[in-house]
């Protein structure tokens, strides 16, 4: 009794909100990529453009397996009723679920670390070189102000964050053309210049795969975190099919503005490189607005999936005090990530995890999940032909 009246409640809710369930998901794996190590250019320039003219190619195999990994979890917690990242795991790698939930909670914490760690770097930089602050205590500005939003202000960044997102996607777009208008790019001349047998492919290749691998716990625990409600794999398909072509486009659009500024590369901000290059003022000061709402909205993000994730291991009562101890933990040791630079963090650390989830999260989802929703669907079948 209880069932039929939360399917009836979602179908209302589904209903009365009018966005379909499958663009809700593309449009929270896009959101979530969209985020300060995309807006500072830095995680393209590491894993795309450093490859010459197979920037142009790679970003794409990377999205379409990424593509494939929301395409499994979402129809696979779909046929199992899964809400989230654990009950998926839980299911798809059953009667070995102990394995891999530990291996994914390794995982997890690890890309906690790592995105937060890099998005103080980040943050920091940015204030370094705009307003010539200390990467110490815009390190400290930033951390202090992410514990204030978690602890009082998540529901604000929560409320804001479509518009945050919009914000840095019309950034970004005026980045790209106000960049590639600009005389002091010289995108055609480039082009002429570089050659495709200039890099090994398969380095590239390889490079995009290993950024899948990075990219893939935390896109796959925010999917399936919002899949509940699909109905049919027909949408699932249309959630991994947008999503792989807006992130896709994402991605390419940096491409195209950093192949017009190839000294950009090797910079520890190429996007902010860029935006001061075009000499706009305007431009460099939405910029780094950008990165910084972008900086504290993963922050708060993050702190609060590991609130909701370990709270309850703590012999505190759940509130305030609770939540500031576990924040506070968290930023000392992201602090300590973010001491490497952002330089070491995208170029190794992002690098070394993107291995391990190659082989812990992203060919596992794929093959088994290949496997496993066959496998549901046999039994539907068998079952919708018994009756």
């Amino acid at each position: 009794m209880s069932t039929g009246k939360k399917s009836m409640t979602d179908e209302v809710k589904q209903k009365k909100s009018g966005i379909p369930i499958y663009l809700g998901i593309a449009s929270v794996w896009f959101g979530a990529h969209c985020g300060p190590g995309v807006a500072s250019g830095k995680q393209t320039a590491v894993f795309y453009s450093e490859f010459g003219k197979w920037a142009f190619i790679t970003p794409v195999i990377a999205m379409l397996l990424m593509g494939l990994c929301i395409y499994y979890s979402v129809e696979y917690a779909r046929l199992t009723k899964a809400k989230n990242f654990r009950e998926l795991t839980d299911n798809l790698f059953h009667p070995y679920e102990k394995v891999f939930s530990t291996f994914f909670e390794i995982t997890f914490m690890a890309t906690v670390l790592m995105v937060v760690g890099g998005c103080i770097a980040t943050g920091a930089a940015v204030l370094n070189e705009y307003t010539g602050l200390s990467i110490v205590i815009g390190s400290i500005i930033l951390v202090v102000v992410t514990i204030l939003l978690s602890m009082y202000g998540a529901n604000l960044v929560r409320s804001a964050s479509t518009v945050m997102t919009v914000f840095i996607i019309l950034c970004l777009i005026a980045m790209v053309v106000l960049g590639l208008l600009s005389s002091q790019g010289d995108f055609a001349g480039n082009w002429k210049a570089k050659s495709f047998s200039d890099v090994s492919p398969m380095k590239a290749i390889i490079m995009a795969i290993v950024y899948t691998g990075f990219q893939s716990a935390g896109n796959i625990a925010n999917a399936v975190s919002v899949s509940e409600g699909i109905e049919s794999k027909k949408e699932s398909r249309k959630a991994a099919i947008l999503g792989t072509i807006l992130n896709s486009l994402l991605i390419l659009g940096i491409v195209f503005l950093l192949f017009a500024y190839p000294e950009s590369i090797k910079k520890t901000l190429p996007n902010y490189f860029v935006a001061d290059k075009v000499g706009s003022s305007a431009l460099l000061f939405s910029y780094v607005v950008m990165v910084l709402l972008a900086v504290m909205s993963t922050n708060v993000s993050f702190s609060f999936a590991v609130v909701a994730r370990y709270g309850e291991k703590l012999p505190m009562e759940p509130g305030i005090k609770r939540d500031f101890v576990i924040t506070s933990i968290l930023m000392i040791l992201c602090v300590v990530v973010s001491a490497l630079g952002l330089d070491a963090i995208v170029s190794k650390g992002y690098k070394y995890l993107g291995y391990a989830c190659i082989f812990i999260v992203v060919i596992p989802v794929i093959l088994v999940g290949f496997k496993k929703t066959r496998t549901q669907y046999k039994n539907e079948c068998n079952g919708k032909f018994k009756m």
